[in-house]
């Protein structure tokens, strides 16, 4: 066996990629899976509701295993895809879509995760690339108004570049993406702060904070199902719809979250 390979398995390799895909995404869950928020879903349904394990990373991937949350058998069943996208009953409501960054994370954990446990690999080029972006969830939340009615439904994808000295920066520095609630003419969610792997940014933000200034804001819309046909594919030029500038502190909070309106043609 390639010590790629050999190494690619090791128990703290795999934890490592579960924190960085899985377990910084469980806050969207929070409110009911975990034990210090959902007592009124315990009571209606059980405490197999509760699989978040706060601040156990390691146990809650191991629960998730046996619990099926994972499967490493059948890894499109899992539950940690299936249900917030709503493929099988999910009381909360649909979570993400197939497809957006949240999906992506989960798929490349679980896919890696079901490889690895099943011995799938056995050449280091077999081996999954890894990604070159990292991202962290806030509790910053973004909205948009006056959102054609049209785009009901449809993935809406909001980029963050920030102004530098040199312009605007190179990457963007926070993305989100969700539905169009068309019949409101609004979208609108938190916000995930992104950058480079290894870059200064990617450790400031671990602060999940952003700095207040202007912001050019880029958005994009899968009018075709591009990504349902294809999960790991990105919206680019052909899905961009416009644009927005934007100043703001980004304070964290639903009740305070930063509101423009949508660009008109």
């Amino acid at each position: 066996m390639p010590d790629e390979v050999i190494r690619h398995a090791r128990k703290d390799r795999v934890l490592a990629s579960f924190v960085e895909n899985v377990w910084t995404e469980v806050g969207r869950c929070a409110a009911c899976h975990s034990p210090d928020q959902n007592q009124k879903q315990v009571k209606e349904h059980g405490e197999q509701v509760s699989w978040i394990k706060l601040r156990d990373p390691e146990a809650i991937l191991t629960h998730m295993v046996d619990a099926g949350i994972i499967n490493s058998d059948e890894p499109l069943e899992s539950m940690l895809l299936t249900k917030p996208t709503t493929q099988v009953e999910h009381g909360g409501g649909q979570k993400m879509v197939v497809g957006d960054r949240t999906y992506k994370q989960f798929r490349r954990f679980i896919d890696d995760y079901a490889s690895v446990v099943n011995a799938k690999y056995n050449a280091a080029d077999a081996l999954p690339a890894g990604s070159d972006e990292v991202s962290l969830v806030t509790d910053i939340w973004f909205k948009l108004t006056d959102v054609p009615a049209k785009y009901d439904k449809m993935l809406l994808q909001a980029d963050l570049y920030r102004w530098t000295d040199d312009g605007w920066s190179e990457h963007r520095v926070a993305s989100s993406d969700r539905l169009v609630f068309g019949k409101g003419k609004l979208w609108q969610h938190s916000l995930s702060l992104t950058a480079p792997r290894g870059s200064t940014w990617a450790e400031e933000m671990k602060s999940k904070r952003l700095r207040g200034g202007q912001y050019l804001v880029k958005l994009y819309i899968d009018q075709i199902g591009k990504l349902q046909k294809d999960f790991r594919a990105e919206l680019g030029k052909d899905e961009f719809v416009g644009q927005v500038e934007v100043e703001s502190h980004w304070p964290p909070g639903y009740g305070r979250m930063t509101v423009v309106k949508f660009p008109s043609d």
